[in-house]
């Protein structure tokens, strides 16, 4: 949840028109994305970098990780590894195989 310089609420359809101006300056389309595919982008990114379920749990402000885990990491746990290594490729660069290679030999 964010909140506002001078206090207060800040309410959801605020944020949607931000984040659509954001995304039109930025050239994407207006639809591209939507706030709250941001939540579950966070929260598979998270578990992709093998962040504790506890600690993603809490920072998305589930009830307990099992929540996290029924709603969000299902499917990445069914991903073969490739497609982690590759993800983490992707987002952190051939590096990070690397480094991990390293780290386990």
């Amino acid at each position: 949840m964010f909140k506002p310089e001078q206090g207060g609420l800040m309410y959801a359809k605020w944020i949607e028109r931000r984040f659509t101006k954001l995304l039109t300056l930025c050239g994407y389309e207006e639809n591209f994305c939507r706030v709250q595919d941001l939540r579950g982008q966070y929260v598979d990114i998270m578990h992709l970098c093998k962040v504790p379920i506890v600690y993603i749990s809490g920072q998305v402000g589930h009830s307990s990780p099992k929540v996290t885990v029924n709603s969000y990491t299902q499917i990445l746990s069914e991903l073969p590894i490739d497609a982690n290594n590759a993800m983490d490729n992707l987002i952190f660069g051939p590096t990070m195989e690397k480094n991990q290679s390293k780290q386990a030999g």
